[in-house]
């Protein structure tokens, strides 16, 4: 999300700079360089990439000097996620230099994960400041918004920007029997796709267990897990062994790019049961893709209506037969897709997301006109 919001303010005339960790997964850093020259990205280290993975504990040496060295140069701050140190630095250092902020919280603001001790802390000796030093929220959906309210932060300071995805091209017949035969799968297998985190809220460990349902019920269905993992893949993968689904899983750990669009082509449908959810960017990659969704309420997006299932929980019977239902019905498929593309394309193109981030920072900042330096 931030690479893509980040080029396209870029398109639009704006000078960028990132402030981004090193964190990949809990064995890999990764290199935050950004696609676009233009947008100027500061990468720094992380103490310990198990905390950061495990915890959130993000340590980044270098990171707040450098935060606070910026700020003479800088119009907007934008803090994506809330609750983690980087963010508390850029909110506090904006502050004392009179420089307004804007945070996305992006998902993260209950305390309904395994973090909730940790969030609880958080909250009550950094975070409720945090949130009064923020000149503005931006949020995905009303859930994000009635959040905020429950915390006192005024509508008035609330904005709603919903995450922009890119149209890819259409998956042709032969490049999805490529990525097929790459992965060991024949042509006539129908296909699940889950991407995400491998967290508990995001319910991957009913969808495994959905997934042997339906074999017991006479339909074969592989299951493709693509994500970093948050601490949950030992116990996902032992469940796939307790289950006997040693072929119908497939872990890929967190892929990008060409590989990326490999697993959404050879996939004949997308399944998310998170527990709570920003406004997940896979769902809308997937609807980009024209696959059909299985998501639970808390992970559907507005407008999904024909383009896909919703349920009401993780478990029991609701996702099993949805599940099923898509798997049996090819022609179902087919028109879901081309609806849930057709959706995105019209209420989340990067356009007019980019749009509606300008006019936001424009509100900020009433005497910076042509040379807005959001970062």
């Amino acid at each position: 999300m931030v690479r893509e919001v980040t080029a396209r303010l870029a398109d639009a005339g704006h000078e960028i700079t990132v402030f981004a960790t090193d964190v990949g997964d809990e064995r890999t850093r990764v290199s935050a360089a950004h696609p676009d020259p233009r947008v100027v990205v500061h990468s720094f280290r992380n103490a310990s990439q198990t905390l950061a993975r495990k915890s959130r504990a993000f340590l980044p040496f270098g990171m707040r000097r450098a935060i606070r060295r910026a700020m003479a140069t800088l119009d907007v701050v934008h803090v994506v996620d809330y609750r983690h140190l980087p963010g508390t630095w850029a909110i506090r250092s904006a502050a004392r230099s009179g420089v307004p902020s804007v945070l996305a919280p992006h998902g993260s603001l209950p305390n309904q994960e395994e973090r909730r001790g940790f969030k609880k802390l958080y909250d009550r000796l950094l975070g409720r400041r945090d949130l009064d030093l923020v000149a503005a929220f931006q949020v995905l959906n009303d859930q994000e918004a009635e959040s905020l309210e429950t915390l006192g932060v005024a509508d008035s300071r609330i904005h709603r920007i919903p995450n922009g995805v890119t149209i890819p091209p259409p998956v042709r017949r032969e490049e999805r029997s490529d990525a097929r035969r790459s992965l060991g799968i024949h042509d006539g297998a129908v296909v699940a796709l889950y991407m995400g985190r491998l967290v508990r809220r995001k319910g991957l460990i009913p969808l495994i267990r959905a997934v042997s349902a339906v074999r017991e019920n006479g339909t074969r269905l592989i299951l493709l897990v693509a994500g970093s993992d948050d601490g949950l893949l030992a116990e996902a993968r032992a469940l796939v062994g307790e289950l006997a689904l040693h072929d119908q899983v497939m872990f890929m750990g967190f892929i990008e790019g060409g590989d990326k669009r490999a697993a959404f082509a050879a996939s004949d449908l997308f399944a998310l049961w998170s527990e709570y959810e920003g406004q997940p960017m896979a769902v809308l990659e997937a609807l980009a893709y024209a696959l059909p969704v299985v998501v639970t309420e808390a992970a559907a997006v507005p407008g999904l209506a024909g383009a896909g299932l919703v349920i009401r929980h993780q478990g029991g019977g609701e996702g099993v037969n949805a599940l099923e239902s898509l798997a049996v019905a090819p022609s179902v498929r087919a028109e879901m897709g081309a609806r849930g593309r057709e959706m995105v394309s019209e209420h989340h193109g990067w356009e007019s997301v980019v749009h509606q981030y300008e006019s936001l920072y424009s509100s900020l900042c009433p005497d910076v006109e042509e040379n807005l330096h959001p970062s």
